[in-house]
């Protein structure tokens, strides 16, 4: 319990550039997973998000903390994204944000970043 409570102190606490939190697993079996992961760091790494991957298969703490605190319907399900500590979605999620136009205003970037 209090490595939870440190890694929430240090997601929240941190520079904005470890405020993205992007939990995966290299161990899993699933493509859907394999492929959503893929797409995940690779459009956050085009627009220039800065991102922390945090891969519960090496973690368990990690990956309960990712559970407790997951809103998502099967919380055990990679990968997932959250913002300052936040459960934001997953790849369904950042990925109507980006087509909606969306996805920087919800790291707080507006149109910092081109």
């Amino acid at each position: 319990m209090e490595y939870m409570e440190e890694e929430e102190g240090r997601i929240k606490g941190g520079n904005w550039t470890k405020d993205v939190v992007f939990y995966w697993s290299s161990v899993s079996g699933n493509l859907k997973s394999k492929t959503e992961t893929d797409k995940i760091e690779q459009l956050l790494t085009v627009k220039k998000i800065p991102f922390n991957p945090i891969d519960v298969s090496m973690n368990p703490i990690a990956k309960e903390y990712m559970k407790t605190k997951s809103e998502h319907p099967i919380p055990t399900t990679v990968p997932q994204l959250f913002f300052n500590g936040v459960y934001l979605g997953d790849w369904e999620f950042l990925s109507e944000a980006n087509e909606n136009g969306d996805l920087l205003d919800l790291f707080g970037m507006g149109e910092l970043i081109i």
